[in-house]
């Protein structure tokens, strides 16, 4: 699941989704599913109008609307990107934009007939990334976008007038701009650190709050288990920064010092590269075969070494030492760090909850 929105009403949820790649709808009144379409690609934006038209965005490039009824109505392909990723009706009902995965770009459409009524100017955005998330005040009178796109930190773009007068920009955040909903006079804001942050009502942040969570972010070496498995040692923070130990049998934690029999994941003797944070890891120069925006995070070598291991940001992978997949198991969130047992077939691994 990408992306889920309720109905003004509360009445009905739609769901996008990712690897299936389609829409369901359900009427949660009745808890039963009520339109269902497959689109063959991912799809991450789903919002309904203030009149109940549902509107859509997948990466086959199209956006799509239904009616009150939740029939098809049209789709067209969108101008400024072949990815669009979210969607958003204006409160008026008679525009919608759409932000993009592969594009420093906001397009605005008519409701009425999904003709192109402008694309904000971003002319002035010379950083890197793209916009993925586009929003209305509720008001309608400023448009915003916001996303990967980073240059001194991750800002907001705001256009005042509907979208037509000059882009502005506000610093928000230090990670990536996840989502944005009208609040009152302003927005809430949510990254990918993860923080929520409130808005006023010319974007500047006013309250945030980081997660307390740990950051299991690019450990490394840091990351090290006994070679009984019964110790675990790992860092609060990225990096492997604020070092703990867990005490799998006891289920205590407690900080850690340096102990020789805790040892790092194996990562020399077969031939994989270019694996942590990237979506072409190589075995031997040539590309694993990962699915689309699936980026490697992990690697480990078993203690045999007739295996390796693949963590990624949707998949825990398995190859024999030839590099021939062996299988694979979906996990909740990023493989950051991952490592095998030295006396059991078990398998350890940290991932952010």
């Amino acid at each position: 699941i990408t992306h889920m929105a309720f109905s003004r009403d509360g009445r009905y949820l739609a769901i996008t989704h990712a690897r299936t790649g389609g829409l369901n709808v359900i009427d949660v009144t009745q808890m039963r599913e009520v339109a269902a379409e497959h689109y063959g690609n991912d799809s991450s934006g789903a919002a309904f109008a203030a009149d109940g038209r549902l509107f859509t965005v997948a990466d086959d490039g199209y956006l799509r609307v239904y009616d009150q009824a939740l029939r098809p109505i049209k789709q067209i392909k969108t101008k400024s990107g072949n990815l669009p990723f979210s969607v958003a009706p204006d409160p008026s009902g008679k525009f919608v934009a759409v932000g993009f995965f592969d594009a420093k770009a906001v397009d605005v459409y008519r409701t009425s007939d999904l003709g192109l009524e402008f694309t904000a100017d971003t002319s002035k955005l010379t950083g890197q990334g793209s916009l993925t998330i586009a929003q209305w005040s509720a008001d309608g009178q400023k448009l915003l976008a916001a996303g990967t796109y980073r240059d001194h930190g991750y800002p907001i773009a705001i256009w005042e007038q509907g979208g037509h007068a000059p882009m502005r920009e506000q610093v928000v955040g230090n990670n990536t701009i996840m989502s944005i909903t009208p609040c009152g006079n302003g927005f809430a804001l949510a990254t990918a650190d993860p923080q929520f942050s409130l808005l006023d009502a010319g974007g500047k942040p006013f309250l945030s709050k980081s997660s307390l969570a740990p950051d299991l972010r690019d450990m490394g070496s840091e990351f090290r288990i006994s070679r009984d498995g019964g110790q675990v040692r790992f860092g609060l923070e990225a990096f492997g920064k604020r070092p703990m130990l867990f005490n799998v049998s006891r289920a205590t934690l407690d900080t850690a010092g340096e102990r020789p029999d805790l040892d790092a994941p194996r990562q020399s003797g077969i031939p994989v590269t270019d694996w942590n944070g990237t979506p072409a890891p190589k075995f031997a120069g040539k590309p694993f075969v990962l699915d689309q925006y699936e980026t490697a995070r992990s690697f480990a070598i078993t203690p045999d070494q007739k295996q390796f291991l693949l963590g990624t940001a949707y998949w825990l992978r398995a190859y024999d030492a030839q590099g021939n997949p062996l299988w694979k198991q979906a996990i909740p969130s990023d493989a950051w760090s991952i490592r095998s047992e030295e006396h059991t077939s078990e398998l350890q691994s940290h991932h952010d909850l």
